[in-house]
C-alpha cells in the first residue's frame, strides 16, 4: 500500500528496462504485498510484462522474504544460463512467511544475481539485510532518496548484466564435499589505472564427488 505515490515511477521504470531487452531475453513478474503472486509466466514477450505491470495497484503489506523467495524457485526454470533477479520495493520486510535465514540458505543455492532498488527512507534496517543478500550473489543494492532516480538504476543494472566477466576454476580441496566455500576474487589492475573493485558470488556449495 505505501508503493502508492511510486507506482507510476516504478510502472515507467520497468518498461524502460524492458525496451532494453533483445529477442533472447526472458522475463517473469511477480507482484507482492503480504502475498506474492507470479502475475505472468516466463515470456519473451516483453509488452506481456508492460501490460501486467500497467494494471498492477497498490495495496496490503510487504512480504520481501517471500516474494525474492518464490522468484528464486521460479527462476529455475529459465532456459538463458545467465539469470537475475530484480526487486522493486519501498519499504522492510513486514509480513513474510520465511524467515531471514531461510531465505538466505535458498539465496546461497541459487546460482542468480539479486539486484534491489528501495527507497531510502523508508527502508530502515532492512538495508543492512538487503545488502546481505545481494552480496552472496555479486548483485547489488541501491537506496535513491525517492523513485524519481528509478530510471538511472534501472539503466545501471541493465548495462551492468550486459558487459560482466564469467570465471570458472576447479578446486583441488577435497575437504568441502557439499559444503559452503567462501570465494574471494582479487584483481591486479594495469600500473596507471585507479583502484578497481570487485563484485562477484561470495561462495558457491562444493559438488558432492
Amino acid at each position: 500500500g505505501s508503493m502508492g505515490d511510486n507506482l507510476l515511477s516504478a510502472r515507467n521504470s520497468v518498461i524502460r528496462f524492458l525496451k532494453q531487452g533483445n529477442q533472447d531475453d526472458e522475463y517473469f513478474l511477480i507482484i507482492f504485498n503480504e502475498q506474492s503472486f507470479l502475475v505472468q509466466d516466463f515470456t519473451s514477450r516483453s509488452e506481456n510484462i508492460q501490460n501486467r505491470v500497467s494494471t498492477t495497484t497498490p495495496k496490503g503489506q510487504t512480504a520481501l522474504y517471500d516474494a525474492i523467495y518464490l522468484g528464486l524457485e521460479k527462476i529455475r526454470d529459465a532456459r538463458n544460463e545467465k539469470k537475475a533477479l530484480i526487486v522493486i520495493t519501498d519499504g522492510e520486510d513486514n509480513s513474510s512467511r520465511y524467515t531471514f535465514s531461510e531465505l538466505k540458505d535458498f539465496v546461497k543455492e541459487s546460482d542468480v544475481q539479486i539486484y534491489v532498488i528501495g527507497e531510502k527512507g523508508d527502508i530502515g534496517y532492512g538495508r543492512g539485510i538487503i545488502a546481505q543478500i545481494v552480496r552472496l550473489t555479486g548483485g547489488r543494492a541501491f537506496f535513491p532518496n525517492n523513485f524519481k532516480f528509478l530510471d538511472y538504476f534501472c539503466d545501471l543494472i541493465n548495462t551492468e548484466l550486459r558487459n560482466q566477466y564469467l570465471l570458472g576454476f576447479s578446486s583441488t580441496d577435497p575437504n568441502f564435499k557439499g559444503q559452503w566455500k567462501k570465494l574471494k576474487i582479487k584483481i591486479r589492475p594495469p600500473q596507471g589505472l585507479p583502484k578497481l573493485s570487485v563484485r562477484a558470488r561470495e561462495g558457491y556449495f562444493a559438488p558432492h564427488r
